[in-house]
């Protein structure tokens, strides 16, 4: 998404903290693969 990509170029100037956002930013992304991917089983029902 767009807020996405300029939330990664702010991170950019902050290499320290880089590494571990990026952690949260997939762990975030897993949790929604995972209940989009529930969803789309129970509508698929």
């Amino acid at each position: 998404s767009q807020e996405f990509y300029g939330y990664l170029n702010s991170e950019v100037k902050m290499p320290r903290r880089k590494a571990a956002r990026r952690m949260v930013i997939d762990q975030d992304h897993q949790k929604k693969d995972k209940l989009e991917t529930l969803l789309r089983e129970n509508s698929s029902e």
